[in-house]
């Protein structure tokens, strides 16, 4: 049986990650996308892909922010 809640400490990391793989285009973070969409459930992701919980980390928004510079 899997764990439907994301422990607690994980959850930045995870919602992160999540966050960052279709902006990355590396094939192994869409699949671990997909591995915790199996296990947490489609909310959990499209929560971690739209940030609506502010959990992502701000050095990686930042660093993979697609505006232009001013």
């Amino acid at each position: 049986m899997t764990d439907k809640v994301c422990p607690a400490d994980l959850v930045s990391c995870i919602h992160t990650i999540i966050w960052a793989a279709p902006r990355l285009e590396v094939p192994e973070f869409v699949e671990v996308a997909r591995q915790f969409q199996y296990k947490y459930g489609k909310d959990f992701i499209l929560r971690a892909r739209n940030n609506a919980d502010g959990m992502v980390n701000e050095k990686i928004i930042n660093r993979l922010n697609v505006q232009p510079p001013t």
